[in-house]
């Protein structure tokens, strides 16, 4: 196996994540219509700060509606953590010191460094080392496949309501 398979799964990680970080930008465009703001906030804020207005504005959307539905306000907060996790382990693989292990000339993982990672307003934790094969990313690229489908569920979902409360000349 040779290292360009090791980059190769990291960037492929990088790729999807890129994407999940599209699809909640589409989404908040959804939400909040042609509000000018919006378009600002993926540009001017980190990611964590967009997954939270995100579950901020879509859990007012929830509020607004005729029978606001308190599962589903309940799910989405849950899919946005998932989010949150997803950002920490994107940190964590993209910030991290790789060292190549080989054995008998072949590359055989990725041997990735401790890293201590601080997040504001959460504990300060340790990173340990682990051992990246190139199966291990697998779950990874699972765990962003299900919250992409699972967002474009609420999407799909919500699109006719959300039409109907951003209507022109509704009243909020």
């Amino acid at each position: 196996m040779t290292e360009s398979a090791h980059y190769r799964q990291l960037g492929k990680f990088v790729m999807l994540f890129q994407g999940l970080e599209n699809s909640l930008i589409e989404f908040i465009r959804v939400i909040a219509d042609e509000d000018y703001a919006v378009e600002l906030l993926p540009v001017e804020t980190e990611y964590p700060r967009l997954v939270e207005s995100i579950d901020a504005m879509f859990s007012l959307y929830i509020d607004r509606l005729r029978e606001p539905d308190v599962e589903a306000k309940t799910r989405f907060h849950q899919l946005m953590e998932q989010c949150l996790d997803i950002g920490v382990l994107r940190n964590r693989l993209i910030r991290s010191t790789y060292a190549l292990l080989a054995g008998s000339g072949n590359v055989g993982a990725l041997m990735q460094d401790g890293a201590k990672l601080e997040c504001k307003g959460r504990s300060r934790r340790q990173a340990i080392a682990e051992d990246l094969a190139t199966e291990s990313f697998e779950p990874y690229f699972q765990q962003i496949a299900k919250v992409l489908a699972e967002l474009e569920s609420f999407s799909l979902r919500f699109v006719g309501e959300i039409d109907v409360v951003n209507a022109p000349g509704r009243a909020c």
